[in-house]
């Protein structure tokens, strides 16, 4: 453990307690499964900061990952539709990571970022089979959008009330 780093609970963790909460909530209100409750509740664990303005780069930041390992993904299970050779897949999963990492890159996203757009596309391409995929990467991009916008929120209501009430 890090020595600077306190026991107990901390601030952070109460806003990701209550974030994951609250993503679980909207994911549990809007109809369809339209909001990925793992997606949400890791973006909110990831993206929740010491204060809102870091943790909206935080967001950001995953929210671009995901896009673009969810784009490569998409590519990729579309050149899989169309050959459907198993040997091949798996060369274009190695390749797609590849990508993955260097797009995140190229847009100049931090190296757990590029990890991110990495699990994305695993995901994408290997949590089920066929053009279901598709669906499965746009849902993943919304539930990740939720999580972020979650912890955004409660980063923001916590700096803007609750600290402001301790300090006063």
């Amino acid at each position: 453990m890090d020595s600077k780093q306190k026991k107990g609970i901390n601030n952070v963790d109460v806003r990701i307690g209550v974030g994951v909460v609250l993503a679980l909530l909207i994911a549990h209100l809007i109809p369809g499964d339209l909001v990925q409750k793992l997606a949400a509740c890791t973006a909110v664990i990831m993206c929740t900061q010491e204060n809102a303005s870091f943790g909206w780069r935080s967001a950001l930041t995953r929210v671009e990952g995901v896009v673009i390992g969810g784009v490569i993904a998409v590519l990729v299970v579309l050149l899989d539709g169309l050959g459907g050779n198993d040997y091949v897949f798996m060369l274009l999963c190695g390749l797609g990571t590849v990508a993955s990492l260097c797009g995140c890159r190229a847009v100049g996203l931090p190296a757990i970022a590029a990890r991110v757009g990495c699990i994305t596309f695993a995901l994408v391409t290997l949590v089920m089979p066929g053009q279901g995929r598709i669906g499965y990467a746009l849902l993943r991009l919304l539930g990740t959008a939720v999580g972020a916008a979650v912890a955004l929120l409660v980063s923001w209501v916590y700096d803007r009330w609750i600290a402001k009430g301790k300090r006063a």
